[in-house]
């Protein structure tokens, strides 16, 4: 974080990320999510200026960005899923 208070108005600079965050936990306690394992990554980018919080608030610009990797659904057959998908694509309802 750096903050350049040596001129008006002040200017907020602001980067973090983490990386390797393991996605259970994460996804359970903040979305009650239970099936989706894997780990993710999450980096945010801010930039804001002025002399007030008004201001600041006014001002923010910028980014957040999250990958989930090596992920895994538990209680979902993927199989039978393509096959069903490959069913209906073809036409054959039956199966």
């Amino acid at each position: 974080m750096a903050l350049d208070a040596s001129t008006r108005p002040y200017k907020l600079n602001t980067e973090f990320s983490l990386a390797d965050i393991q996605a259970p936990p994460l996804l359970r306690g903040v979305f009650g999510f239970k099936q989706l394992f894997g780990s993710d990554k999450l980096s945010r980018s801010f930039t804001t200026e002025g002399q007030s919080l008004n201001d600041f608030i006014n001002q923010l610009n910028g980014t957040i960005s999250t990958a989930l990797s090596d992920n895994a659904i538990t209680g979902v057959n993927l199989g039978a899923l393509a096959r069903r998908a490959k069913n209906l694509l073809t036409g054959n309802f039956e199966k």
